[in-house]
């Protein structure tokens, strides 16, 4: 059957691919299956190095949380917010992140700020990425809290998500970028927390490096963002759009 063989390879690799021993030889590797495959096996296995959603298990610590002030006023946090952060989805999201960036012949520096991506430099993913990409999003989102707080390696491993992340995503064409969105938002309405961040996040990074319409308003229904809140493309001397941070400001209003 075709792509079986490559189906096998990536779940050898996804057993491991959390872990930070290795990590740097176990991505060489997948690089090397990569560009030796047939162009309509390599998502095959891509995907199949991939952690799938009843595996993850569950993002730990405050990180997990950007918490509100109503909610932080209202009830204590719960127990998985007290327990130790751990790293092992934030590493596998930084592996597919790699990969992905790798199969779309992109670099994984950060680009400039407020640098525009024309159209014609995107690319486009297959829907059955979007779930993907929506976790190396939440993951960055998880990291960058964490690292306000914690020591290495969380502070130079959020960095390197959020570098590939940016990359990632800035180039991701207006059809694969609508459905990520729209996976977040999703997720950002019925679960908050370390979600919200992310979406603030997407919306911040489409207003930096594209000439789309932010739609900001439509993105979150019933949702208030201080002055932002009825945001529209400012001048250049205006505030600047959502980040991590800002998203533990926003609070949901029934």
């Amino acid at each position: 059957m075709g792509g079986e063989r490559e189906g096998k390879g990536g779940e050898m690799v996804r057993r491991e691919v959390g872990e930070e021993e290795g990590e740097e030889r176990r991505l060489a590797k997948c690089v090397l299956v990569l560009d030796h495959l047939e162009e309509e096996t390599r998502d095959t296995f891509l995907i199949s190095t991939v952690v799938g959603r009843e595996e993850r298990g569950e993002l730990s610590g405050v990180g997990a949380l950007v918490l509100t002030q109503r909610r932080h006023l209202s009830s204590p946090p719960p127990s998985s917010a007290l327990a130790a952060p751990g790293l092992a989805r934030p590493r596998a999201a930084l592996h597919l992140a790699h990969l992905l960036l790798h199969r779309l012949a992109l670099s994984a520096t950060a680009p400039p700020d407020a640098v525009t991506v024309a159209d014609g430099e995107r690319c486009g993913l297959a829907e059955s990425y979007t779930e993907h990409l929506a976790e190396v999003v939440v993951c960055a989102a998880y990291l960058s809290t964490l690292a306000l707080t914690h020591p290495e390696p969380v502070p130079s491993l959020a960095g390197r998500l959020e570098a590939a992340a940016s990359v990632l995503v800035s180039h991701l064409d207006r059809e694969t970028n609508r459905r990520l969105v729209g996976r977040v938002r999703g997720a950002s309405l019925g679960e908050g927390g370390v979600w919200a961040a992310g979406l603030a996040w997407l919306v911040g990074l489409q207003y930096r490096t594209s000439e789309w319409e932010v739609g900001l308003a439509g993105l979150l229904p019933g949702w208030t963002c201080g002055r932002t809140g009825s945001w529209t493309r400012p001048p250049s001397s205006s505030p600047s759009p959502p980040t991590w941070a800002s998203a533990a400001r926003w609070s949901h209003r029934p």
